[in-house]
């Protein structure tokens, strides 16, 4: 039997966990932004009732000052400052507001609220904005007294919300919602896309910090590869699925992939002939020319041929990743679900430094590794493909 102090021990991380089980599933959307409705049980059973973890869940009205507040702006919302608006509305002070919108989004507040009011077409991260407000750490903190309100006060909360929202943002709330609701469409398009080992690579590559290195570099307008195919009408089946497997790639987390290296990404499409050295030959002269978008990888290209093509019905479909100053290894196999973001974000890991050049993985981005990582990998029927990349925890 275990020891008072033993059990005390258990029953403190059942309670600890129980709590962070609490967090995660015991929540509701509120029609109002950064409110939420909370619906707490009174008691949880541990190990099949053996212990019971009693919460308590007794209303904490609003103090005086809260109550104050809140009844004045439902009772004369145009009497309320700025300081107050925000405070209601959980909103940061408006210098930080900007400087955090425009770190999510790349606009000021007012110049995305100004965006939305013309009617141009928002992303999801936008939307996001417009609708729950900028990502603010003290936000958190702030709400959790209005979780456990009465109704009465809640319904006094909620309504003082409404009644202080600026026009502004009543008028792009619709449009607001419909950005934020397109864009699960297309992440439901994509879960419904990729595979579970998909989704743990991408989870992966979401720890480099490889956006923020293509966005923090002075000249590129573009970022990408260069992609060499065959001028053949097979192809042109083919260059949908890869299209298809970036568009999905980009979708997979609302929110994850910037704005603009959505916008920036590309893929450079060449026709050529050329096989062996000859290809990359025909890569080296074309990264010397002026018209060569700038931000492209220099280091590395993709292209197909008949063996890539005729990977289109197979589990994972490949495109070959080669190096131009490569005479050893030869080109690497490279599932086409993974040329965004993994692969993109494995190359650019090769501009970091230190640990940022291979965390989260065991071994750096170089194309030996890559074929040794490619050496490991196989489909989810688990034959042995050869196919780049192989499970994160192998790489």
């Amino acid at each position: 039997m275990a020891k008072p102090a033993e059990l005390e021990k258990e029953v403190q991380e059942a309670l600890a966990l129980a709590l962070a089980i609490m967090k995660v599933t015991h929540f509701r959307p509120s029609p109002y932004p950064h409110i939420y409705v909370y619906k707490m049980s009174e008691s949880f059973p541990l190990w099949g009732g053996a212990v019971w973890v009693h919460v308590d869940n007794t209303p904490i009205p609003l103090d005086d000052d809260a109550r104050t507040l809140y009844t004045r702006a439902l009772a004369d919302p145009a009497s309320m400052t700025d300081a107050e608006v925000r405070a209601i509305m959980l909103r940061p002070p408006a210098d930080e507001e900007d400087e955090l919108c425009r770190k999510e989004c790349g606009l000021g507040f007012d110049e995305l609220t100004a965006k939305a009011q013309r009617r141009e077409k928002l992303s999801y991260t936008e939307g996001k904005i417009l609708f729950r407000g900028v990502a603010w750490s003290a936000r958190a903190e702030m709400s959790r007294p209005r979780l456990r309100l009465p109704q009465e006060d809640k319904d006094l909360t909620y309504g003082a919300v409404e009644a202080v929202t600026p026009q502004a943002l009543r008028d792009v709330r619709e449009d607001a919602i419909a950005a934020t609701q397109a864009d699960l469409g297309a992440r439901q398009a994509a879960l419904d896309y990729h595979h579970e080992a998909d989704s743990m690579s991408f989870i992966y590559s979401r720890n480099i910090p490889w956006q923020e290195h293509i966005l923090g570099s002075d000249h590129a307008t573009v970022c990408g590869l260069a992609f060499f195919h065959p001028p053949s009408p097979a192809w042109d089946a083919f260059r949908t699925k890869v299209q298809t497997a970036v568009t999905h790639g980009m979708n997979w987390k609302s929110g994850v992939i910037k704005d603009r290296i959505r916008d920036m990404f590309t893929l450079h499409w060449v026709a050529s002939t050329a096989t062996g050295t000859a290809l990359q030959e025909q890569f080296v002269a074309l990264r010397q020319e002026p018209d060569f978008p700038p931000g492209l990888r220099r280091d590395a290209f993709l292209y197909v041929d008949d063996e890539a093509v005729a990977s289109s019905e197979e589990l994972r479909p490949f495109v070959w990743l080669w190096e131009p100053e490569d005479a050893t290894l030869g080109p690497a196999r490279v599932n086409i679900n993974h040329i965004f973001p993994t692969l993109m974000a494995r190359l650019t890991q090769r501009d970091l430094h230190g640990e940022q050049r291979s965390k989260p993985y065991r071994t750096g981005p170089e194309l030996e590794m890559m074929h040794q990582a490619a050496a490991m990998s196989h489909n989810d029927q688990g034959t042995w493909d050869k196919v780049w990349p192989a499970r994160p925890t192998l790489m």
